[in-house]
């Protein structure tokens, strides 16, 4: 009778499985960002500051010097559309449209979803706000996480390999 019951191998593989599929993703977002905002450098990211939801939500997208391009603090109903992706990126979307802001938040936290804190790098420390610093050396505030948009930013942050980020945030 025992042998048509599940094995714990199966729900192993199932979540290796779904971990491949969202790490998979993340050059979908860094190409289509940064076709979107050929200046940035970053997509920022932030765990919610409500102790009992630590979702991940948009920040902003930044250049290479850490300069804001684009405000994504608002609720995400509130944002203008993002500017328009190759039609090519926009086809791998599917069904989400990837000019709707509230469908890049939406696969960001499918992602983390998956696995939390292993998909996403900490910010690096010459991209973040003086607000930023200040609030994450006075112990209260988080370090924010980003997806690097540049394919040789992306390269070598690990975000196309197996990167785990095992720190809570």
């Amino acid at each position: 009778m025992t042998h048509s019951l599940p094995s714990v191998t199966a729900l192993d593989e199932a979540v290796a499985t779904a971990r491949g599929a969202a790490r998979a993703l993340l050059p979908l977002i860094a190409e289509t960002l940064h076709r979107q905002f050929p200046d940035g450098a970053y997509l920022v990211l932030d765990r919610a500051s409500d102790d009992d939801d630590n979702v991940l939500v948009l920040n902003s997208v930044r250049d290479a010097t850490g300069h804001i391009l684009r405000d994504l603090t608002q609720a995400w109903r509130e944002l203008d559309p993002l500017p328009v992706a190759p039609a090519g990126l926009t086809a791998r979307w599917n069904p989400l449209d990837p000019r709707e802001p509230g469908a890049l938040q939406e696969l960001i936290q499918r992602i983390d979803a998956i696995y939390p804190y292993e998909f996403f790098d900490f910010l690096p420390a010459e991209m973040r706000t003086s607000d930023e610093i200040g609030a994450e050396e006075d112990a209260w505030g988080r370090v924010p996480l980003g997806i690097p948009l540049r394919p040789s930013q992306r390269s070598a942050s690990g975000q196309q390999h197996t990167h785990q980020n095992t720190s809570a945030s």
